[in-house]
């Protein structure tokens, strides 16, 4: 990791600064795809979050294990983030083209970093000089969407899984991680069906979950909130989320991280 820079984030996200990072010039010829990302914190210093000498680089949708050993490090409260990743080649009219994939991971890595109190602000694709922000492709980084509540619940499992790994916890988030597992193991018969096939099956309710669920509650605001989280939702009823409502919550978590209330237990992050 390279001390902090001076940056802006309108510099960088309008492609202006975006090759004065080093770590950016650096795998933007390379012939394998690698991603850096870039976490900008309240002053707009910035901090790349990257393997050493980015011959290693962190994934697309970065673990919440590297995120939150950065926070620990750093001590310092991050708001806003950009992800920049490369593409070995151009295609043939010679353009900088973000792929579905491209796409898909962006989205993944907007709703971890939300649960982390961080904005995506853009996801740029580079290949030698040439540049694209998938912002100027008319795709929306700041978005909601909508989900059922066993597609949340199957997302929420995946990190708290992460976070039982990076954090020291009480006992309670093991309990949870359990109940989801055995609920998701339920459901996932039945939800991952065709559209067609669920209309002549019987859907799945587990209700030791919600009565396990309801004795778990531990004083702790934000553990409590994620356990009112998941015992409302409905498996089969699609909300409206927006990061904006998430991020509160992942600031929170974040400022504990910093204070030392949440102690993270050394999990590696390059």
């Amino acid at each position: 990791m390279l001390p902090p820079k001076e940056a802006t984030c309108e510099q960088v996200c309008n492609g202006v600064d975006i090759f004065s990072i080093e770590e950016v010039r650096r795998i933007s010829t390379r012939f394998l795809e690698q991603a850096v990302l870039v976490l900008y914190d309240e002053n707009l210093n910035i901090r790349v979050l990257c393997g050493p000498c980015c011959s290693k680089t962190c994934a697309m949708a970065p673990s919440m294990c590297s995120i939150i050993n950065a926070i620990d490090n750093y001590r310092v409260p991050f708001k806003d983030a950009l992800v920049v990743h490369n593409h070995p080649t151009l295609p043939w009219h010679g353009e900088v083209v973000p792929s579905e994939d491209d796409i898909a991971a962006t989205e993944l890595l907007k709703w971890q970093l939300a649960l982390l109190g961080i904005k995506l602000i853009d996801h740029i694709i580079i290949t030698g000089h040439k540049r694209r922000a998938l912002s100027e492709k008319g795709i929306c980084i700041d978005r909601g969407f909508h989900a059922n509540g066993f597609e949340i619940k199957r997302f929420m499992y995946s990190f708290f899984v992460q976070i039982a790994l990076v954090l020291e916890h009480e006992e309670t988030l093991d309990v949870i991680n359990e109940l989801l597992a055995q609920n998701l193991e339920l459901l996932s018969n039945y939800y991952e069906k065709h559209y067609w096939a669920r209309l002549f099956a019987q859907r799945p309710v587990d209700f030791d979950f919600l009565t396990r669920l309801g004795k778990l509650y531990t004083g702790d605001t934000l553990l409590d909130r994620l356990i009112d989280l998941l015992s409302n939702l409905e498996d089969g009823k699609k909300v409206k989320l927006q990061p904006k409502v998430v991020i509160p919550y992942g600031q929170e978590f974040q400022k504990r991280i910093i204070s030392g209330e949440y102690r993270v237990c050394g999990c590696a992050y390059n």
